[in-house]
């Protein structure tokens, strides 16, 4: 078997997640970007989504999530979708994106773990305003090479 060949970006180590108090959400990202939201598609039980954009250690990333709401609820509940990206050096990145999400007025946040075919295991949370088209992203490695 022929080892793997190296990639061209370099991942330092991760910071401690960690919240501010009554936020209820991650305080610092360790790496982020932001992300167009290219299609939005509404569902009788939630809604579909498409994006593109720049996240950093990863160039262009496209992505499509559908988010699910709960059956009581329609400002919470679960997403499922996949993410890919090609790197400068032609590196194919894919991974499926599970979570959960809540929604307040035209604004979702949605967390959850990625799981690349690199082995490189993601926490990820995006703040996606669906007025503006827009995505904020924030990501923490916990697993893969580079992990320290």
């Amino acid at each position: 078997m022929s080892p793997k060949p190296k990639r061209s970006r370099s991942i330092p180590s991760t910071e401690t997640l960690g919240t501010e108090k009554g936020e209820g959400h991650a305080r610092s990202a360790r790496w982020g970007g932001e992300l167009s939201l290219t299609r939005l598609t509404v569902k009788e039980d939630g809604l579909c989504c498409d994006f593109r954009g720049q996240v950093e250690g990863y160039g262009t990333v496209y992505a499509s999530h559908r988010f699910v709401y709960d059956s009581k609820n329609e400002s919470q509940g679960t997403l499922s979708g996949e993410a890919r990206t090609f790197l400068e050096d032609g590196t194919y990145i894919t991974t499926p994106h599970r979570g959960t999400f809540v929604r307040e007025g035209a604004v979702l946040r949605s967390y959850f773990t990625d799981a690349t075919n690199e082995g490189v295991v993601n926490f990820v949370a995006w703040t996606i305003n669906l007025t503006a088209d827009l995505a904020s992203v924030r990501y923490w490695q916990l697993e893969g090479p580079g992990k320290s």
